[in-house]
């Protein structure tokens, strides 16, 4: 458990940074203290979501793996139009 506030930090990410995003449940009170709080800012969501998330693979030089895996993960979330 954190022995101090994160309050103060994580507004500034959220107001002053636009990095996160505030995420209050749909059937939470409205002065509830269930938040939850999403990565807004692509460039931090693909490198926590690819990159992190893969980090023994990147530094063992294993960068073909970690591309395949982005590969798959694009073509099982993209929609097509048309």
């Amino acid at each position: 458990m954190l022995q101090y506030s994160v309050g103060p930090q994580l507004k500034k990410l959220e107001e002053e940074f636009d990095i996160i995003e505030r995420i209050v449940p749909i059937l939470s009170k409205p002065v509830g203290r269930i938040v939850k709080y999403q990565i807004k800012d692509a460039f931090l969501n693909f490198w926590f979501r690819y990159i992190h998330k893969n980090q023994s693979s990147v530094e063992v030089g294993n960068l073909r793996y970690v591309q395949q895996v982005i590969e798959q993960d694009f073509e099982h979330n993209t929609v097509e139009y048309g």
